[in-house]
This record gives structure tokens, C-alpha cells and sequence, in this order.
């Protein structure tokens, strides 16, 4: 947005990240641009002095301790509309190829649903879209931590017979690869990723 020539608002909890962002936007010749915010999800907004801004993102960021309270944290900060991109998983490292492997019928629902029902029951009917990605992969450079990563990502549970499926599965789909030059365990086809986009106008 910052290269279009539009104003941007960037706001993060971790100082970090605030500077990577500020050494790209220089990079980039927009820092005049780009306004670094130290702002945390679960503080009062309310007593901050914060922006209003024609459209208020949040993607992959939203962990928080009300939902509620969140989306309605964001649509204070937005003149005209929000934007918010989901996991379309229940879990971090929940692969849905595994699961139908081993005849987990539990529904694999993805997190954007709380969302989708949150806006729902207050009568907004918001714009849902998906966006296809590839990314790194479900991954760790040990092998033991990614298996049981996964397995904890099965949040209902698994039979003992399904625990055997699964630890074949990954024995079978689990192999070695270099990412960003390093040796790491990778899950199979878990590179090809999915996010929920929901916006709404306020």
C-alpha cells in the first residue's frame, strides 16, 4: 500500500518486527510513509490515541483473548471497511491429508468459522474468499517434534488404532529438505496453504 503512495499504520506487538518492517520500508524508499505502532491485542485501545484509517487489516495475527472484543477493536480504528485473514485450520500443524488417512471424522473445521459466526449473530454478513499460497511447509529440524506437533494438532483425540495409522502415515510423508539453508523434516504437501479472507464495511 505504502509503494501505491497510500499512508500506512503498521501496528505489531513485538519491536522486532516493527524494525524489520521499518529496514524494508526504507529499503523500499517509503518509511515517510509507513507509522510503526507498539500495540497489543489484549490492551485498552481505547486510551491510546489511535488512527482511523479508510480500511483496518489484521492477517494471521489474530490471537487474542476475546473475539468479540477484537473485531470490534478493529472496526474503531476503520472509517470504511475490515479485513481479516484466518487460518482455515484448527490447529497449527493439522494436515488434513493425514487425517483423512486415518479416518479422523471429527470435522476439521478452520478458525475463521468463530469468526464467520461471531459477525453473523451480530447481523453482519461479511465477504468470505480463500487465498492459495505455497509456503516453507509444516516443518522442524527434528523429526520426533514434528510428528508429535501433529499428532497434538488432532484436538478431539485419537483411537489407538488411529495413533498406529498416523504414525505410519508420517513415517511414509515426512521427509528431509533445505529451507532458507537449513536441513529440516518436512511434512508432504504441506507446502500448498489456504487462508480465509473475511471483510465487512462498519
Amino acid at each position: 500500500l505504502a509503494v501505491m503512495g497510500h499512508e500506512v499504520y503498521a501496528a505489531d506487538f513485538c519491536t522486532k518486527m516493527l524494525d524489520r518492517l521499518m529496514t524494508g520500508a526504507e529499503e523500499a524508499g517509503v518509511a515517510d510513509l509507513i507509522h510503526p505502532l507498539l500495540l497489543d491485542w489484549n490492551e485498552d485501545w481505547s486510551i491510546r490515541d489511535l488512527p482511523r484509517c479508510d480500511v483496518a487489516i489484521a492477517s494471521r495475527c489474530m490471537t487474542f483473548e476475546n473475539l468479540t472484543e477484537s473485531l470490534m477493536k478493529l472496526e474503531s480504528v476503520a472509517k470504511r471497511k475490515v479485513c481479516v485473514g484466518v487460518s482455515d485450520k484448527p490447529a497449527k500443524h493439522y494436515d488434513r491429508g493425514a487425517a483423512k488417512a486415518i479416518g479422523y471424522e471429527r470435522p476439521g473445521y478452520g478458525s475463521y468459522v468463530y469468526v464467520l459466526g461471531e459477525l453473523i449473530d451480530r447481523d453482519i454478513h461479511p465477504d468470505l474468499r480463500f487465498i492459495e499460497y505455497t509456503t516453507n511447509g509444516t516443518r522442524s529440524e527434528s523429526k520426533e517434534f514434528l510428528k508429535k506437533e501433529i499428532r497434538d494438532s488432532f484436538l478431539y483425540g485419537l483411537t489407538p488404532y488411529q495413533e498406529a495409522l498416523l504414525d505410519s502415515y508420517l513415517e511414509e510423508n515426512i521427509t528431509k529438505a533445505i529451507v532458507k539453508g537449513k536441513s529440516v523434516y518436512r511434512l508432504a504437501g504441506s507446502e500448498n496453504a489456504k487462508t480465509a479472507h473475511i471483510s465487512w464495511y462498519v
